[in-house]
């Protein structure tokens, strides 16, 4: 069933993302794929909306939460967004820094399962027994896991600087980061702009119920999963 694969990857890695990555080895029609980003798209706002409350009620602490919100949520614009809303409701600093580091983090499993899974769907289902090779498997690895990687060198490398040489003052570093920071909450809106346009209410209505079920209780699974982990944990 190639859309409650999309699903399940949408659910359990990065969303839309991770959608967009899978569907081309799987040979997902493009209706599946706009279904699959719809019902992971609606479900991510709303326990981006949800979640932050949820964590406070339950004092769950800062890292908790963080560790929650990013594990529990479907796209990283959406876990950007429940971090923020928790340190702006409730005067947190922290939150919204962990939740995206767990969430990249969780987003490094595409490195592995995109390929994966695209290589078991070839050998199953293709009549060709032509498998794609590393120069292809190269080509499914999103960009910005690749971003992610050379922008936390870029990070690091320049806090080793600043600590450990004079190359770089410690106040110039500081007002880069500061910068980029700005930068980052621009192109926050624009992901968050982004996600609301991909919402297509239309298709929800002529694709039926049965999968919006099946996207309810994913997401529902993941969350309680993680929710309990963390409780266990602590």
């Amino acid at each position: 069933n190639k859309l409650g694969v999309l699903i399940a990857v949408g659910t359990s890695i990065c969303g839309a993302s991770a959608i967009v990555a899978i569907a081309p080895g799987i040979k997902a029609k493009q209706e599946e794929i706009a279904y699959a980003i719809t019902v992971i798209t609606i479900f991510g706002i709303i326990a981006m909306l949800f979640y932050p409350f949820l964590s406070n009620f339950l004092e769950l602490g800062e890292k908790s939460a963080g560790l929650f919100l990013g594990t529990s949520i479907h796209e990283t614009a959406q876990v950007t967004g429940a971090g923020f809303i928790y340190d702006e409701t409730f005067g947190t600093v922290n939150v919204g820094k962990y939740a995206v580091t767990v969430k990249l983090v969780r987003n490094l499993s595409m490195i592995i399962v995109i390929p994966l899974m695209t290589i078991l769907y070839q050998r199953a289902f293709s009549s060709q027994k032509n498998y794609i090779n590393i120069k292809q498997i190269s080509k499914l690895i999103p960009l910005f896991i690749i971003g992610f990687f050379i922008m936390s060198l870029l990070r690091t490398s320049g806090d080793f600087i600043v600590n450990y040489s004079d190359i770089i003052s410690d106040d110039n570093w500081q007002t880069f980061t500061k910068q980029l920071t700005s930068i980052s909450k621009f192109m926050l809106v624009v992901a968050m702009a982004s996600v609301g346009l991909t919402t297509d209410i239309k298709s929800i209505k002529s694709l039926g119920l049965k999968p919006f079920l099946v996207g309810i209780i994913v997401a529902s699974i993941v969350g309680i999963c993680s929710l309990l982990s963390i409780i266990t944990i602590n």
